[in-house]
């Protein structure tokens, strides 16, 4: 049988492996935990190219976001303080079909028909957070750990330049839960194996 302990340490080398390796070029982390309120959070990475060939008006895609292809209109959120460098907020987003399919999502603001994005590799990608209501789409959500490319610009409006990636992840409490779920494991198990 294998010890709670070793497990408890396997589960923790694979978490901290998890992070070490994503956490290069992860500009956005999203949290799918609740699909009426999607959060996308700026992590304090800078871009990894800089760019600013394209308004916020066509505003970045999160490339393979969705599991398979949604026809989403624009939408918009009032809940987003989600900023490019030198922007102000995406307010508007949709699915998009740079990968040759719907399964990108665009962040925009359509209102801001001039205002810049310019993403530089010695500034942060992106300050801020947003939340969606992706209800209607719940079962073409990512699953955690799921990740891709930002590029900027939408569609055909686009030079493809890769500025950072998105990774789904779990909201922190998640992480505590199975942390805290580990613990009390193993120590129930060290409890009944010291009294037999």
């Amino acid at each position: 049988m294998f010890p709670v302990w070793k497990a408890f340490v396997c589960v923790l080398a694979a978490m901290a492996a998890f992070c070490a390796t994503s956490s290069a070029a992860t500009v956005l982390l999203v949290d799918v935990t609740d699909p009426s309120a999607v959060k996308i959070t700026a992590t304090t990475a800078n871009a990894q190219a800089s760019d600013s060939d394209f308004p916020q008006m066509v505003g970045v895609d999160l490339l393979h976001f969705f599991t398979s292809a949604v026809n989403m209109s624009v939408m918009y959120t009032r809940d987003s303080t989600l900023t490019p460098t030198g922007g102000g907020a995406y307010l508007n987003f949709e699915s998009d079909n740079y990968s040759g399919s719907l399964v990108d999502l665009n962040l925009l603001d359509g209102g801001s028909l001039t205002a810049p994005q310019n993403f530089n590799t010695t500034a942060r990608a992106f300050t801020g957070e947003a939340y969606l209501n992706l209800s209607s789409f719940a079962s073409f959500l990512p699953a955690i750990g799921s990740y891709g490319n930002i590029i900027t610009g939408v569609n055909t409006e686009t030079n493809g330049t890769v500025i950072g990636q998105w990774q789904a992840v779990p909201e922190p409490q998640t992480w505590a839960l199975l942390v805290g779920g580990a613990l009390g494991l193993y120590f129930l198990r060290r409890r009944v194996s010291s009294q037999g």
